[in-house]
């Protein structure tokens, strides 16, 4: 029997638990189609601006950009609020962003997104399921009220 047939017959299913898990009306609406970390030279947080990036960003199909902060889900404190009683509900750093085609109000499923290592700039490069491509400047305008708009 070849060693790779042999490594398939010894395969063993792992259930896995998940430790934070958002709340689906803060979440995407549809299946998050890309994941990124947000590079180190990018500042997310001006409140607290750490050298090191703790955020990353998920785009789905549902035309939402949504940016996560992983500093709220250490798994021990999670674990200590469950244990209080207290419910944990992973959110958003920042509301979710709608892109959505100028000329039509159709919003764009993203399908993919570039951000590069070295970058400085809150932007990356995203592909559309319809296939545009497109560069996002997710930069908060001060003029906001309880919510995320990008400026033009």
């Amino acid at each position: 029997m070849p060693d790779e047939e042999k490594d398939k017959t010894q395969q063993i299913a792992v259930k896995c638990r998940h430790v934070a898990l958002s709340d689906i009306q803060d979440s995407h609406k549809g299946f998050v189609a890309d994941i990124q970390f947000i590079p180190d030279g990018v500042k997310v947080d001006k409140k607290q601006p750490t050298k090191k990036s703790q955020h990353f960003i998920s785009v789905s199909e549902d035309g939402k950009i949504i940016i996560w902060d992983t500093r709220h889900a250490d798994k021990e404190e999670i674990r200590e609020r469950i244990s209080m009683g207290k419910k944990f509900a992973w959110r958003p750093f920042i509301p979710a962003i709608q892109l959505q085609r100028p000329a039509e109000s159709v919003d764009l499923g993203i399908s993919r997104i570039l951000l590069h290592a070295d970058q400085t700039t809150p932007t990356f490069y995203a592909g559309t399921d319809e296939g545009d491509l497109i560069l996002v400047n997710w930069t908060v305008s001060k003029n906001t009220k309880g919510g995320a708009q990008t400026e033009e």
